[in-house]
């Protein structure tokens, strides 16, 4: 009898082995992930700018602080953006493809100041220097070299950036480049004397479409200055095409008061610009299926940025929470130690 409580012991002493192993291996890899942001901490953004292998040299950059981060990873509009109704968090590389180039068209419309502009060294590198933990927007001008033309899209960085779960506050990315030859000749192809741009109003608003307002606002912005103003509705179908405008003009097209309860987006495609209301409930507040830790689909941060499509930098869903992890861990442990003591002590009688 004796030897058969002692073997029955050694087996649920083993049995608690290995749950109490398996419980560790679950919570530790979440709870040092990527731990909290040093808010405090100054970091460094630097970028090297090139087509293939070619560097492009005198490259002119623009950079914005967007919006303050905080220490679980979560963003907040802040300064000259703070009014804008542009969705930071729960997105994914699409979605902060349409908020950097929302912000851009904004930071262009408003004629926002810029944080710091910079031009590309003759290995096309550059830095920004030091700057406070936050989101930037990084905007770049086209550049022609012979009959080739260089371009940037807008694109979001976050500082600190997430490398192999870790935040890093030395940043160096590079951003994607598009170029397009001109054929028949050097020097920068002519542009027409004219243009014409497209706006289209799409709604992302399903289920709540009592909510849409019936008509919305759109101005076209010459250099800045409103130029002309248009109303959209039903009836030419949230869509307006201006014809005839001299090229040379900078045009912009912004939305002027994005009605309650909306997120806006921009997304251009040629001439035609889309802007995208989404009702703000039908944006979720979980986070993706993976849980906190920022799936392979979301664009990479402190790392090369990928060629397609143009990154954000690698942004986290949702902050990490730590104290749970100690507390679920002690009672869980309580909770099996009373049930194989009660379960011992029942095997006893």
């Amino acid at each position: 009898m004796r030897s058969n409580r002692v073997h029955l012991l050694f087996k649920q002493l083993f049995a608690f082995f290995l749950m109490f192993t398996l419980v560790f291996s679950m919570l530790i890899p979440v709870a040092f992930a990527a731990g909290r942001i040093d808010l405090e901490r100054e970091t460094t953004l630097s970028l090297h700018f090139r087509y293939n292998n070619t560097a492009i040299a005198e490259a002119r950059f623009r950079l914005y602080r967007v919006a303050d981060v905080s220490e679980s990873a979560r963003f907040t509009l802040s300064g000259d953006f703070q009014d804008y109704k542009v969705n930071l968090n729960h997105l994914d590389a699409d979605g902060w493809n349409a908020a950097g180039n929302t912000l851009a068209v904004y930071a262009a419309a408003d004629r926002i100041n810029p944080l710091a502009v910079r031009s590309t060294d003759s290995s096309g590198q550059l830095s920004f220097g030091t700057l406070n933990v936050g989101l930037y927007l990084v905007t770049a001008e086209s550049k022609t070299i012979g009959k080739k033309t260089y371009r940037c899209a807008p694109f979001l960085v976050c500082l600190p950036g997430l490398e192999n779960d870790t935040w890093q506050y030395t940043v160096r990315v590079e951003p994607k480049c598009t170029m397009e030859s001109q054929p028949n000749g050097g020097g920068e192809r002519p542009k027409p004397d004219t243009e014409e741009i497209t706006v289209l109003k799409v709604w992302d608003d399903e289920g709540h479409q009592e909510q849409r307002p019936q008509k919305v606002e759109v101005s076209l912005l010459q250099d800045g200055s409103v130029h002309r103003t248009v109303i959209l509705n039903e009836e030419n179908y949230w869509r307006y095409t201006w014809r005839d405008l001299s090229s040379q003009y900078d045009w912009t097209v912004v939305e002027r008061n994005v009605p309650d309860p909306y997120w806006v987006t921009y997304t251009e495609n040629a001439t035609v610009l889309k802007i995208t209301n989404t009702y703000m409930e039908n944006i979720s507040d979980e986070p993706p299926p993976g849980g906190e830790k920022p799936d392979e689909t979301e664009p990479t941060m402190a790392e090369d940025i990928p060629d397609d499509p143009v990154p954000t930098g690698k942004l986290p869903q949702t902050g990490l929470l730590w104290w749970p992890v100690p507390v679920l861990t002690i009672v869980g442990l309580m909770l099996f130690s009373i049930g194989w003591f009660c379960s011992f002590k029942g095997q006893e009688r």
